[in-house]
């Protein structure tokens, strides 16, 4: 009898690679700028949704609104944890809000 292993026979090879890179810097359009406080401007919150954050995410939401009574609020949660949110909804973000408060793998 024929030791056929836990591929049934095929030959399979698994790649392990350092998980310690180099990140290249994000190029800018234009630089970023400082805020001299959070007071009065516009916040967008954006949210992944994981599971982990449920209970956490709405607390933060009151705090921010409490502590720095953004004049307004824009909210984007997505709908998925695990992809990134698109650049249709980041080219939003940055034309409605002053500042932005990004939760878990946003």
């Amino acid at each position: 009898m024929k030791d056929e292993g836990i591929f049934g026979g095929n030959q399979a090879m698994l790649r392990v690679l350092d998980p310690v890179a180099e990140s290249k810097p994000a190029e800018r359009d234009q630089p970023l700028r400082a805020l001299e406080a959070l007071d009065k401007l516009r916040v967008a919150l954006v949210w992944s949704g994981h599971a982990a954050t449920t209970k956490f995410w709405p607390v933060l939401e009151h705090a921010i609104g409490d502590r720095f009574q953004p004049r307004e609020v824009r909210r984007f949660y997505k709908p998925s944890t695990w992809n990134a949110a698109s650049a249709k909804e980041i080219e939003e973000i940055v034309r409605e809000a002053d500042y932005a408060i990004v939760g878990v793998g946003a």
